[in-house]
């Protein structure tokens, strides 16, 4: 994947940022009940949110709630939630 990513501060330690972007990947789909079993590719227009902010016991690390969503050609419609982690030098 591949973002053009806009950051805004919220306060001192808090970011807003924006994503726009362009994704491929492969969704492995075993169950039948799914519609579409087996393997599909993927490829299309990304865009998400992410809120930030820097932990107040440990200002280096940084936590960061994600929400993405991909869309491609064919109607496939792709959404995560993601909740991570990353050390600021």
């Amino acid at each position: 994947s591949g973002y053009v990513r806009y950051s805004a501060p919220l306060d001192d330690d808090a970011r807003l940022v924006l994503m726009l972007g362009y994704g491929s990947t492969t969704l492995d789909v075993t169950s039948p009940l799914a519609g579409f079993p087996g393997s599909q590719d993927y490829s299309g227009l990304v865009y998400g949110i992410s809120l930030q902010e820097r932990l107040a016991r440990h200002p280096h690390w940084i936590g960061s709630l994600d929400l993405e969503r991909w869309y491609d050609d064919q109607g496939l419609d792709i959404r995560s939630l993601s909740y991570g982690f990353r050390y600021a030098f």
